[in-house]
């Protein structure tokens, strides 16, 4: 049966002594019952009580020197390399959390289901294989670089709270000016708005007033030729 040293002090374990694993590395190393208590108490104990990872680097120094100052060399390789291998660890985790869109290749946080520079769905495989739906979702991107591209604008005109009507100078007028500048009328809705209205009395009683919502339409690029 091997028998194993002790990779901060030295010391050789016997056969019935427990060695201690802080960390899988290639060395295959770890520490005695008394440098294991001695790691978690000086490392891991003051990693934990960290609130967040801004002063990391400041405090992983001022435990190095720590552990040089009390261990000497081998203590302070050890917990060095204890540091890389966590710090690779998180990487890995924390590229592992990430992708790039196969689409564009915007990285996108895996919480989110569409990509929103194509649009590409990770999510919504219908079927298809992935190179099937990469290609698919290429296509779609390059069609909508083709596309004619629109943007909107919205309008309020409320109605008369005396007379309930709408002014028809104020529409026309303000079809007009959005005329003028490119727009074209998309869309006009009313919306029915509850409003209170005090009696003479002081009693307070439910009325309603209208609001004409007009949405304007400009086109602000042509569509491509394929």
């Amino acid at each position: 049966m091997a028998k194993y040293e002790c990779a901060m002090c030295g010391k050789t374990l016997g056969l019935m002594e427990t060695i201690s694993r802080e960390f899988q590395d290639d060395k295959n190393r770890g520490l005695c019952p008394k440098c294991h208590q001695y790691f978690v108490n000086t490392v891991k104990k003051r990693l934990d009580e960290m609130n967040d990872s801004i002063g990391y680097n400041s405090v992983k120094q001022s435990i190095l020197e720590q552990i040089r100052a009390e261990n000497g060399n081998s203590g302070y390789e050890y917990v060095e390399d204890y540091f890389k291998y966590q710090e690779a660890q998180n990487l890995k985790e924390e590229n592992a959390r990430w992708e790039a869109c196969p689409v564009c290749g915007k990285i996108r946080d895996p919480q989110e289901d569409i990509c929103g520079n194509c649009g590409y769905i990770y999510t919504d495989i219908k079927g298809l294989s992935k190179e099937d739906y990469v290609k698919a979702a290429k296509t779609r991107f390059e069609q909508y670089r083709r596309n004619p591209l629109y943007e909107y604008k919205v309008e309020v005109v409320q109605e008369s709270g005396l007379t309930g009507a709408f002014k028809k100078a104020d529409i026309q007028n303000v079809l007009a000016v959005y005329a003028l500048d490119g727009w074209r009328l998309h869309t006009a809705v009313t919306n029915e708005l509850g409003k209170m209205v005090l009696s003479a009395a002081g009693v307070g009683t439910n009325a309603t007033v209208d609001q004409m919502i007009l949405i304007f339409e400009r086109c602000i690029k042509d569509r491509t030729s394929e």
